[in-house]
């Protein structure tokens, strides 16, 4: 009996913790650029996208290929993204480590695969978190 009074104990504390680490996170941002720069998401540590900028250089630079600034719109969300897995990973993986991890709380910091038509022409460049 007392060992399950402990357990439980032990779980109230980690689910108090983890809603203050989401806060945290749903606090915190990360930007991703793409298109040498000129195309920036910025996302919440929840992964919610706040923003897109778009520098004017890239609307001369593709002359009106509606399509490259949507391709390229969808690298920086996807690059966004992949920094916000990765802040997740940093924040929540301390606290499920004492439990050997929980499955759902550790998140895949890869980047998600590239669709077949996207090209390598400097579209995706990393981000950044604050």
């Amino acid at each position: 009996m007392k060992e399950n009074g402990k357990l439980m104990e032990q779980a109230q504390r980690l689910t108090r913790d983890l809603r203050g680490r989401q806060e945290e996170l749903a606090r915190r941002e990360v930007e991703a650029q793409a298109g040498a720069g000129l195309v920036t998401a910025v996302m919440n540590g929840r992964g919610d996208l706040l923003r897109v900028r778009i520098d004017p250089k890239m609307f001369a630079r593709v002359a009106g290929d509606q399509s490259l600034i949507e391709d390229v719109i969808v690298a920086a969300v996807n690059a966004a993204l992949v920094e916000v897995r990765k802040l997740q990973q940093s924040e929540l993986s301390s606290l499920t480590a004492p439990f050997g991890g929980i499955p759902g709380l550790a998140f895949d910091p890869s980047p998600p695969p590239a669709s077949p038509d996207e090209g390598s022409e400097g579209r995706g460049s990393g981000g950044k978190s604050t």
